[in-house]
């Protein structure tokens, strides 16, 4: 496939961006609770990027979803 292992230099930067909507909300909440939810967060996040990605190649390959 192209494009695989292309890496962009501010991965880290767009995940964090991210992680600042969030961080109001669990700023008062118990540790384990405040890892929780990042950890929910994280999930999330890479959960639409490979919704996205396997969108993407299936448009790739010329076959329509």
């Amino acid at each position: 496939m192209p494009g695989i292992g292309v890496v962009s230099g501010k991965i880290l930067e767009s995940v964090w961006s991210t992680y600042n909507t969030i961080s109001t909300a669990v700023r008062t909440v118990t540790l384990a609770h405040h890892a929780e939810v990042l950890d929910d967060h994280a999930c999330d996040n890479n959960y639409k990027k490979a919704i996205c990605l396997s969108k993407c190649s299936v448009c790739n390959s010329g076959l329509l979803i």
